[in-house]
């Protein structure tokens, strides 16, 4: 929690601590008690509108218009937990991509060179021991 981060909620939530976001409501009054000279002036000008507010006489909303702005109103989206901690999913990735290429590489690879060979089969069988048994000099040395 900072300090600009207390005066945004101030500015935004008013004075009464109650109204401010419950999950930053306890470190901001921390900081709040322990710097009271920082936030005295911005509490007490909200504390001014809060009680004008309060004080407005406004008429009370048609039904119609209640009506209309609860049904414009965004509903709130349902958080959805990970299964897994998101560390994982991020460093799989990667890995997934690696395999599906060299998956889909060979797969190609293969199917080509069965199309090749499937004309002459003595062929492709000689083509295969002459690879494997091609002398390398180098090799000897």
């Amino acid at each position: 929690m900072t300090n600009a981060r207390v005066l945004e909620l101030i500015e935004a939530y008013g004075a009464d601590l109650s109204a401010w976001p419950a999950n930053e409501r306890q470190a901001a009054r921390t900081l709040s008690e322990a710097n009271p000279e920082l936030f005295a002036a911005a509490l007490a000008e909200a504390q001014a509108l809060d009680t004008a507010l309060i004080e407005l006489d406004l008429p009370p909303l048609s039904a119609p218009l209640e009506a209309r702005l609860t049904a414009s109103a965004p509903l709130q989206q349902a958080k959805i937990l990970p299964l897994r901690p998101r560390t994982v999913w991020p460093n799989l990735i990667p890995v997934a991509a690696a395999a599906s290429v060299a998956i889909t590489l060979g797969a190609s690879l293969g199917m080509a060179a069965a199309a090749q060979s499937a004309s002459d089969p003595a062929d492709a069988a000689f083509e295969l021991f002459a690879l494997e048994n091609t002398y390398d000099a180098s090799e000897a040395e």
